[in-house]
């Protein structure tokens, strides 16, 4: 071997040996510069830097964990729920030992600012859980933008983006930014959601479909019964029948044709009038019939119909059929009817303004209705769009989870009053749906919500003989009375509690914001029995009823 070669090689290992020892004497402390959930290590020994992370975090590691994903609503949980925790020996172990990265030697002699994670301890399963839980929670559902009618001029209601929280933001949040410094949340990521319908497609819809909808008048004219006679529906009339519904990403206009066959029948004396069936009225606890009435009518779709192709017209003109229509529930059947009392229910209510409105106007459109074997008796039907045009007025309605203002607040509690009576009548339980939590007042498992568009309250009377509903408000309390011939005695059962489940804490702030106590969710087993009268003969069904848990709210 030469001796320059020699030299090189020396000189080569001299050069490696001192790296190396470089290496391992960066590594005997933390880099300097590094911070580990906003406490500085910074070149401390492996116990200096153990015994500062234990020291800083002790009591922000036990106290509840606070999540935020944006302004207004905040969400927590405690550590120990999910057995979180943290190991300060992992962390400094992580951050000491040889290092053979240039980088990680030119940072260790530098200084240079280097935040590192917390190693932490976790169920992963028990977190990914709560993440579930709290993602809903901090989500908001965007608003969409919404058109209307006020008289005969339609508006806008803005709409409002939202945002979505996943799960898995959820728990990332916790893996890199917990435990929060100086009491605040940590920060999870959220995605902006646009409402379906836009402010711009709200505006479209009016300018392109609302305001041309009322422009002037629609003439229909008479096939059939008093054909030839002219029947003219006003803008007014129009606008109170119509509603914009969300349709593919666009607002489109809806016809409701029954209001519309009302309107024109009313604009228009004497060229129609609907057929009436005998029905009955109860005035001091007594009952009379109310006679029924042929008449010349249309069917609602017939007329819906008819106005949309008007609509549509250059000339705003179309035909609508009018018949003959005889009541197909005479003064004679009413008079023949037996009346026996077949089930009946009352509730009690505490007397609020707004509220005993809405239960005298909903009872009062249900009382005296008559309902024909094999008939469905829809409850959303009968009492009509909640609004004030029909006599209803704002008082407390759950929506979300939440307590707020609404019209119509307090018709679930005729819906659940007429459910028990014909629940103890043996009707047929075609539709019902509980409120989302329990409402003490009422029997746990048999009530029955409403909302208009979604949720209504059906039965269908699958006795061979009419029935009539009786309904009144009176006395702190609200009465169900179904009257026909009686032919079953029902008896009614339940399970015991089951399926319990644990509500969480929301934060929110904000001049609406109103606190809640929580409250657990469980689930429970309705049983009725049926027994014919006559026969002898039994039979059963069941139902089980599902009531989620009450969040907390706290309001900042």
């Amino acid at each position: 071997m030469s001796k320059a070669l020699r030299a090189t090689l020396t000189a080569a290992a001299v050069v490696v040996i001192g790296y190396v020892a470089l290496a391992f004497w960066t590594g005997r402390a933390v880099p300097a510069g590094t911070h580990v959930a906003g406490i500085d290590i910074g070149s401390m020994s492996r116990e200096e830097a153990v015994k500062a992370l234990d020291e800083g975090l002790a009591e922000r590691s036990e106290a509840p964990v606070l999540l935020s994903a944006g302004e207004g609503t905040e969400a927590e949980f405690s550590p120990a729920d999910v057995s979180l925790d943290y190991s300060a020996e992992n962390t400094v172990d992580a951050l000491t030992g040889a290092r053979f990265n240039p980088v990680d030697i030119f940072r260790g002699l530098t200084g240079r600012p280097n935040h590192k994670s917390l190693a932490i301890e976790v169920d992963s399963q028990a977190l990914d859980t709560t993440a579930e839980s709290l993602a809903e929670d901090l989500s908001v559902t965007p608003k969409n933008a919404e058109l209307a009618f006020s008289g005969d001029k339609p508006e806008i209601t803005e709409g409002k983006n939202g945002r979505e929280v996943t799960a898995a933001d959820i728990v990332d949040a916790v893996e890199t930014q917990w435990p929060a410094q100086d009491g605040k949340p940590l920060s999870a990521e959220a995605e902006a959601v646009e409402p379906d319908i836009t402010d711009a497609e709200a505006q479209r819809a009016k300018t392109d479909i609302a305001e041309p909808a009322v422009a002037s008048p629609v003439i229909l004219e008479a096939a059939g019964e008093k054909s030839g006679e002219e029947l003219k529906l006003s803008p007014k009339a129009i606008a109170q029948a119509a509603s914009f519904v969300p349709r593919d990403s666009e607002l489109a206009l809806e016809l409701d044709g029954k209001a519309l066959k009302t309107a024109l029948f009313e604009e228009n004396d004497g060229v129609g009038e609907e057929a009436q069936n005998a029905s009955f009225e109860f005035s001091d606890g007594k009952m009379s019939v109310v006679p029924s009435k042929d008449g010349i009518s249309a069917k609602d779709a017939d007329v819906q119909k008819a106005v949309d192709a008007a609509l549509s017209a250059d000339d705003r003109r179309a035909e609508v059929p009018l018949t003959a229509k005889k009541a197909s529930f005479t003064t004679d059947d009413a008079k023949n009817m037996k009346m026996e009392t077949i089930g009946k229910f009352s509730t009690p209510y505490s007397s609020q303004a707004g509220r005993d409105t809405n239960l005298k106007v909903a009872s009062g459109k249900v009382d005296g209705t008559v309902v024909q074997p094999g008939e469905q008796f829809s409850l959303n039907k009968a009492l009509g769009k909640r609004t004030a045009a029909n006599g209803y007025r704002k008082a407390g309605v759950i929506s979300g989870g939440e307590m707020k203002d609404d019209y119509g607040g307090g018709v679930s509690q005729v819906s659940t009053t007429l459910f028990n009576a014909a629940f103890f009548s043996g009707m047929q339980l075609d539709e019902h749906k509980a409120h989302s939590r329990y409402i003490s007042r009422y029997p746990e498992g048999r009530e029955a919500t409403l909302d208009w568009h979604s949720i209504d309250m059906a039965f269908t009377n699958t006795s061979d003989k009419p029935v009539v509903l009786h309904m009144s408000v009176s006395d702190g309390k609200v009465n169900a009375e179904i009257k026909g011939e009686k032919t079953l005695e029902v008896e009614a059962g339940k399970s015991g509690r089951f399926a319990h489940t644990s509500p969480s804490t929301v934060k929110k702030s904000g001049p609406s914001c109103k606190p809640q106590s929580p409250r657990g969710g469980w689930s429970i087993t309705i049983y009725r029995t049926m027994k014919n009268i006559e026969t002898g003969k039994v039979s059963k069904d069941q139902f089980t009823t599902v009531y989620s848990p009450v969040n907390r709210i706290e309001c900042d």
